[in-house]
C-alpha cells in the first residue's frame, strides 16, 4: 500500500492559498512560556519573535501599555506542527513582570510573523 501512494500522481493539484489564523495563546508567567495554537501546521523557521506585541487593549490606543518581545531563548514546536511554545528570554520576561499584568490580554501579530507549511503568511491580527 505505500509503494502505491508513492507512486500517486494526481490529476489536479490544488496549492494551499489560505493563510494559517492563530487560534489561541497563553503566557505563563512563571515559566515564560507563551504557547501559540494555530489552525494548521506553520513552519517554525519562519517565525519572527519581534513581530509579537502584547497589549492591554484590543486596538492601538492613546496610553495602553504594550510590550513588544525582543527575543526568546527556545521556541519549539509540536509534532502536529499546530502548536508553537516560546520560553521566553530572561530579559523580556523581567521586563514583562515589571508591566501591569493586564499588558498580556491581546496579542497582536504583523503579516510576516510566521507562516505555514505552504509558504502562506499569517493573517495580521492587530
Amino acid at each position: 500500500q505505500q509503494a502505491a501512494l508513492r507512486n500517486f500522481n494526481p490529476a489536479i493539484y490544488i496549492p494551499d492559498t489560505v493563510a494559517p489564523i492563530l487560534a489561541a495563546y497563553d503566557i505563563d508567567m512563571n515559566t515564560g512560556n507563551l504557547v501559540l495554537q494555530f489552525d494548521e501546521p506553520i513552519n517554525r523557521e519562519s517565525f519572527r519573535v519581534n513581530d509579537l506585541t502584547l497589549s492591554e487593549c484590543q486596538t492601538s490606543v492613546f496610553n495602553c501599555t504594550q510590550f513588544g518581545l525582543l527575543s526568546t531563548s527556545l521556541v519549539e514546536r509540536s509534532t502536529d506542527g499546530l502548536t508553537l511554545t516560546l520560553t521566553l528570554s530572561q530579559n523580556d520576561l523581567n521586563r514583562l513582570k515589571q508591566l501591569p499584568p493586564s499588558t498580556a490580554n491581546f496579542l497582536a501579530l504583523e503579516a510576516n510573523t510566521i507562516a505555514d507549511t505552504a509558504g502562506n503568511s499569517i493573517r495580521t491580527i492587530a
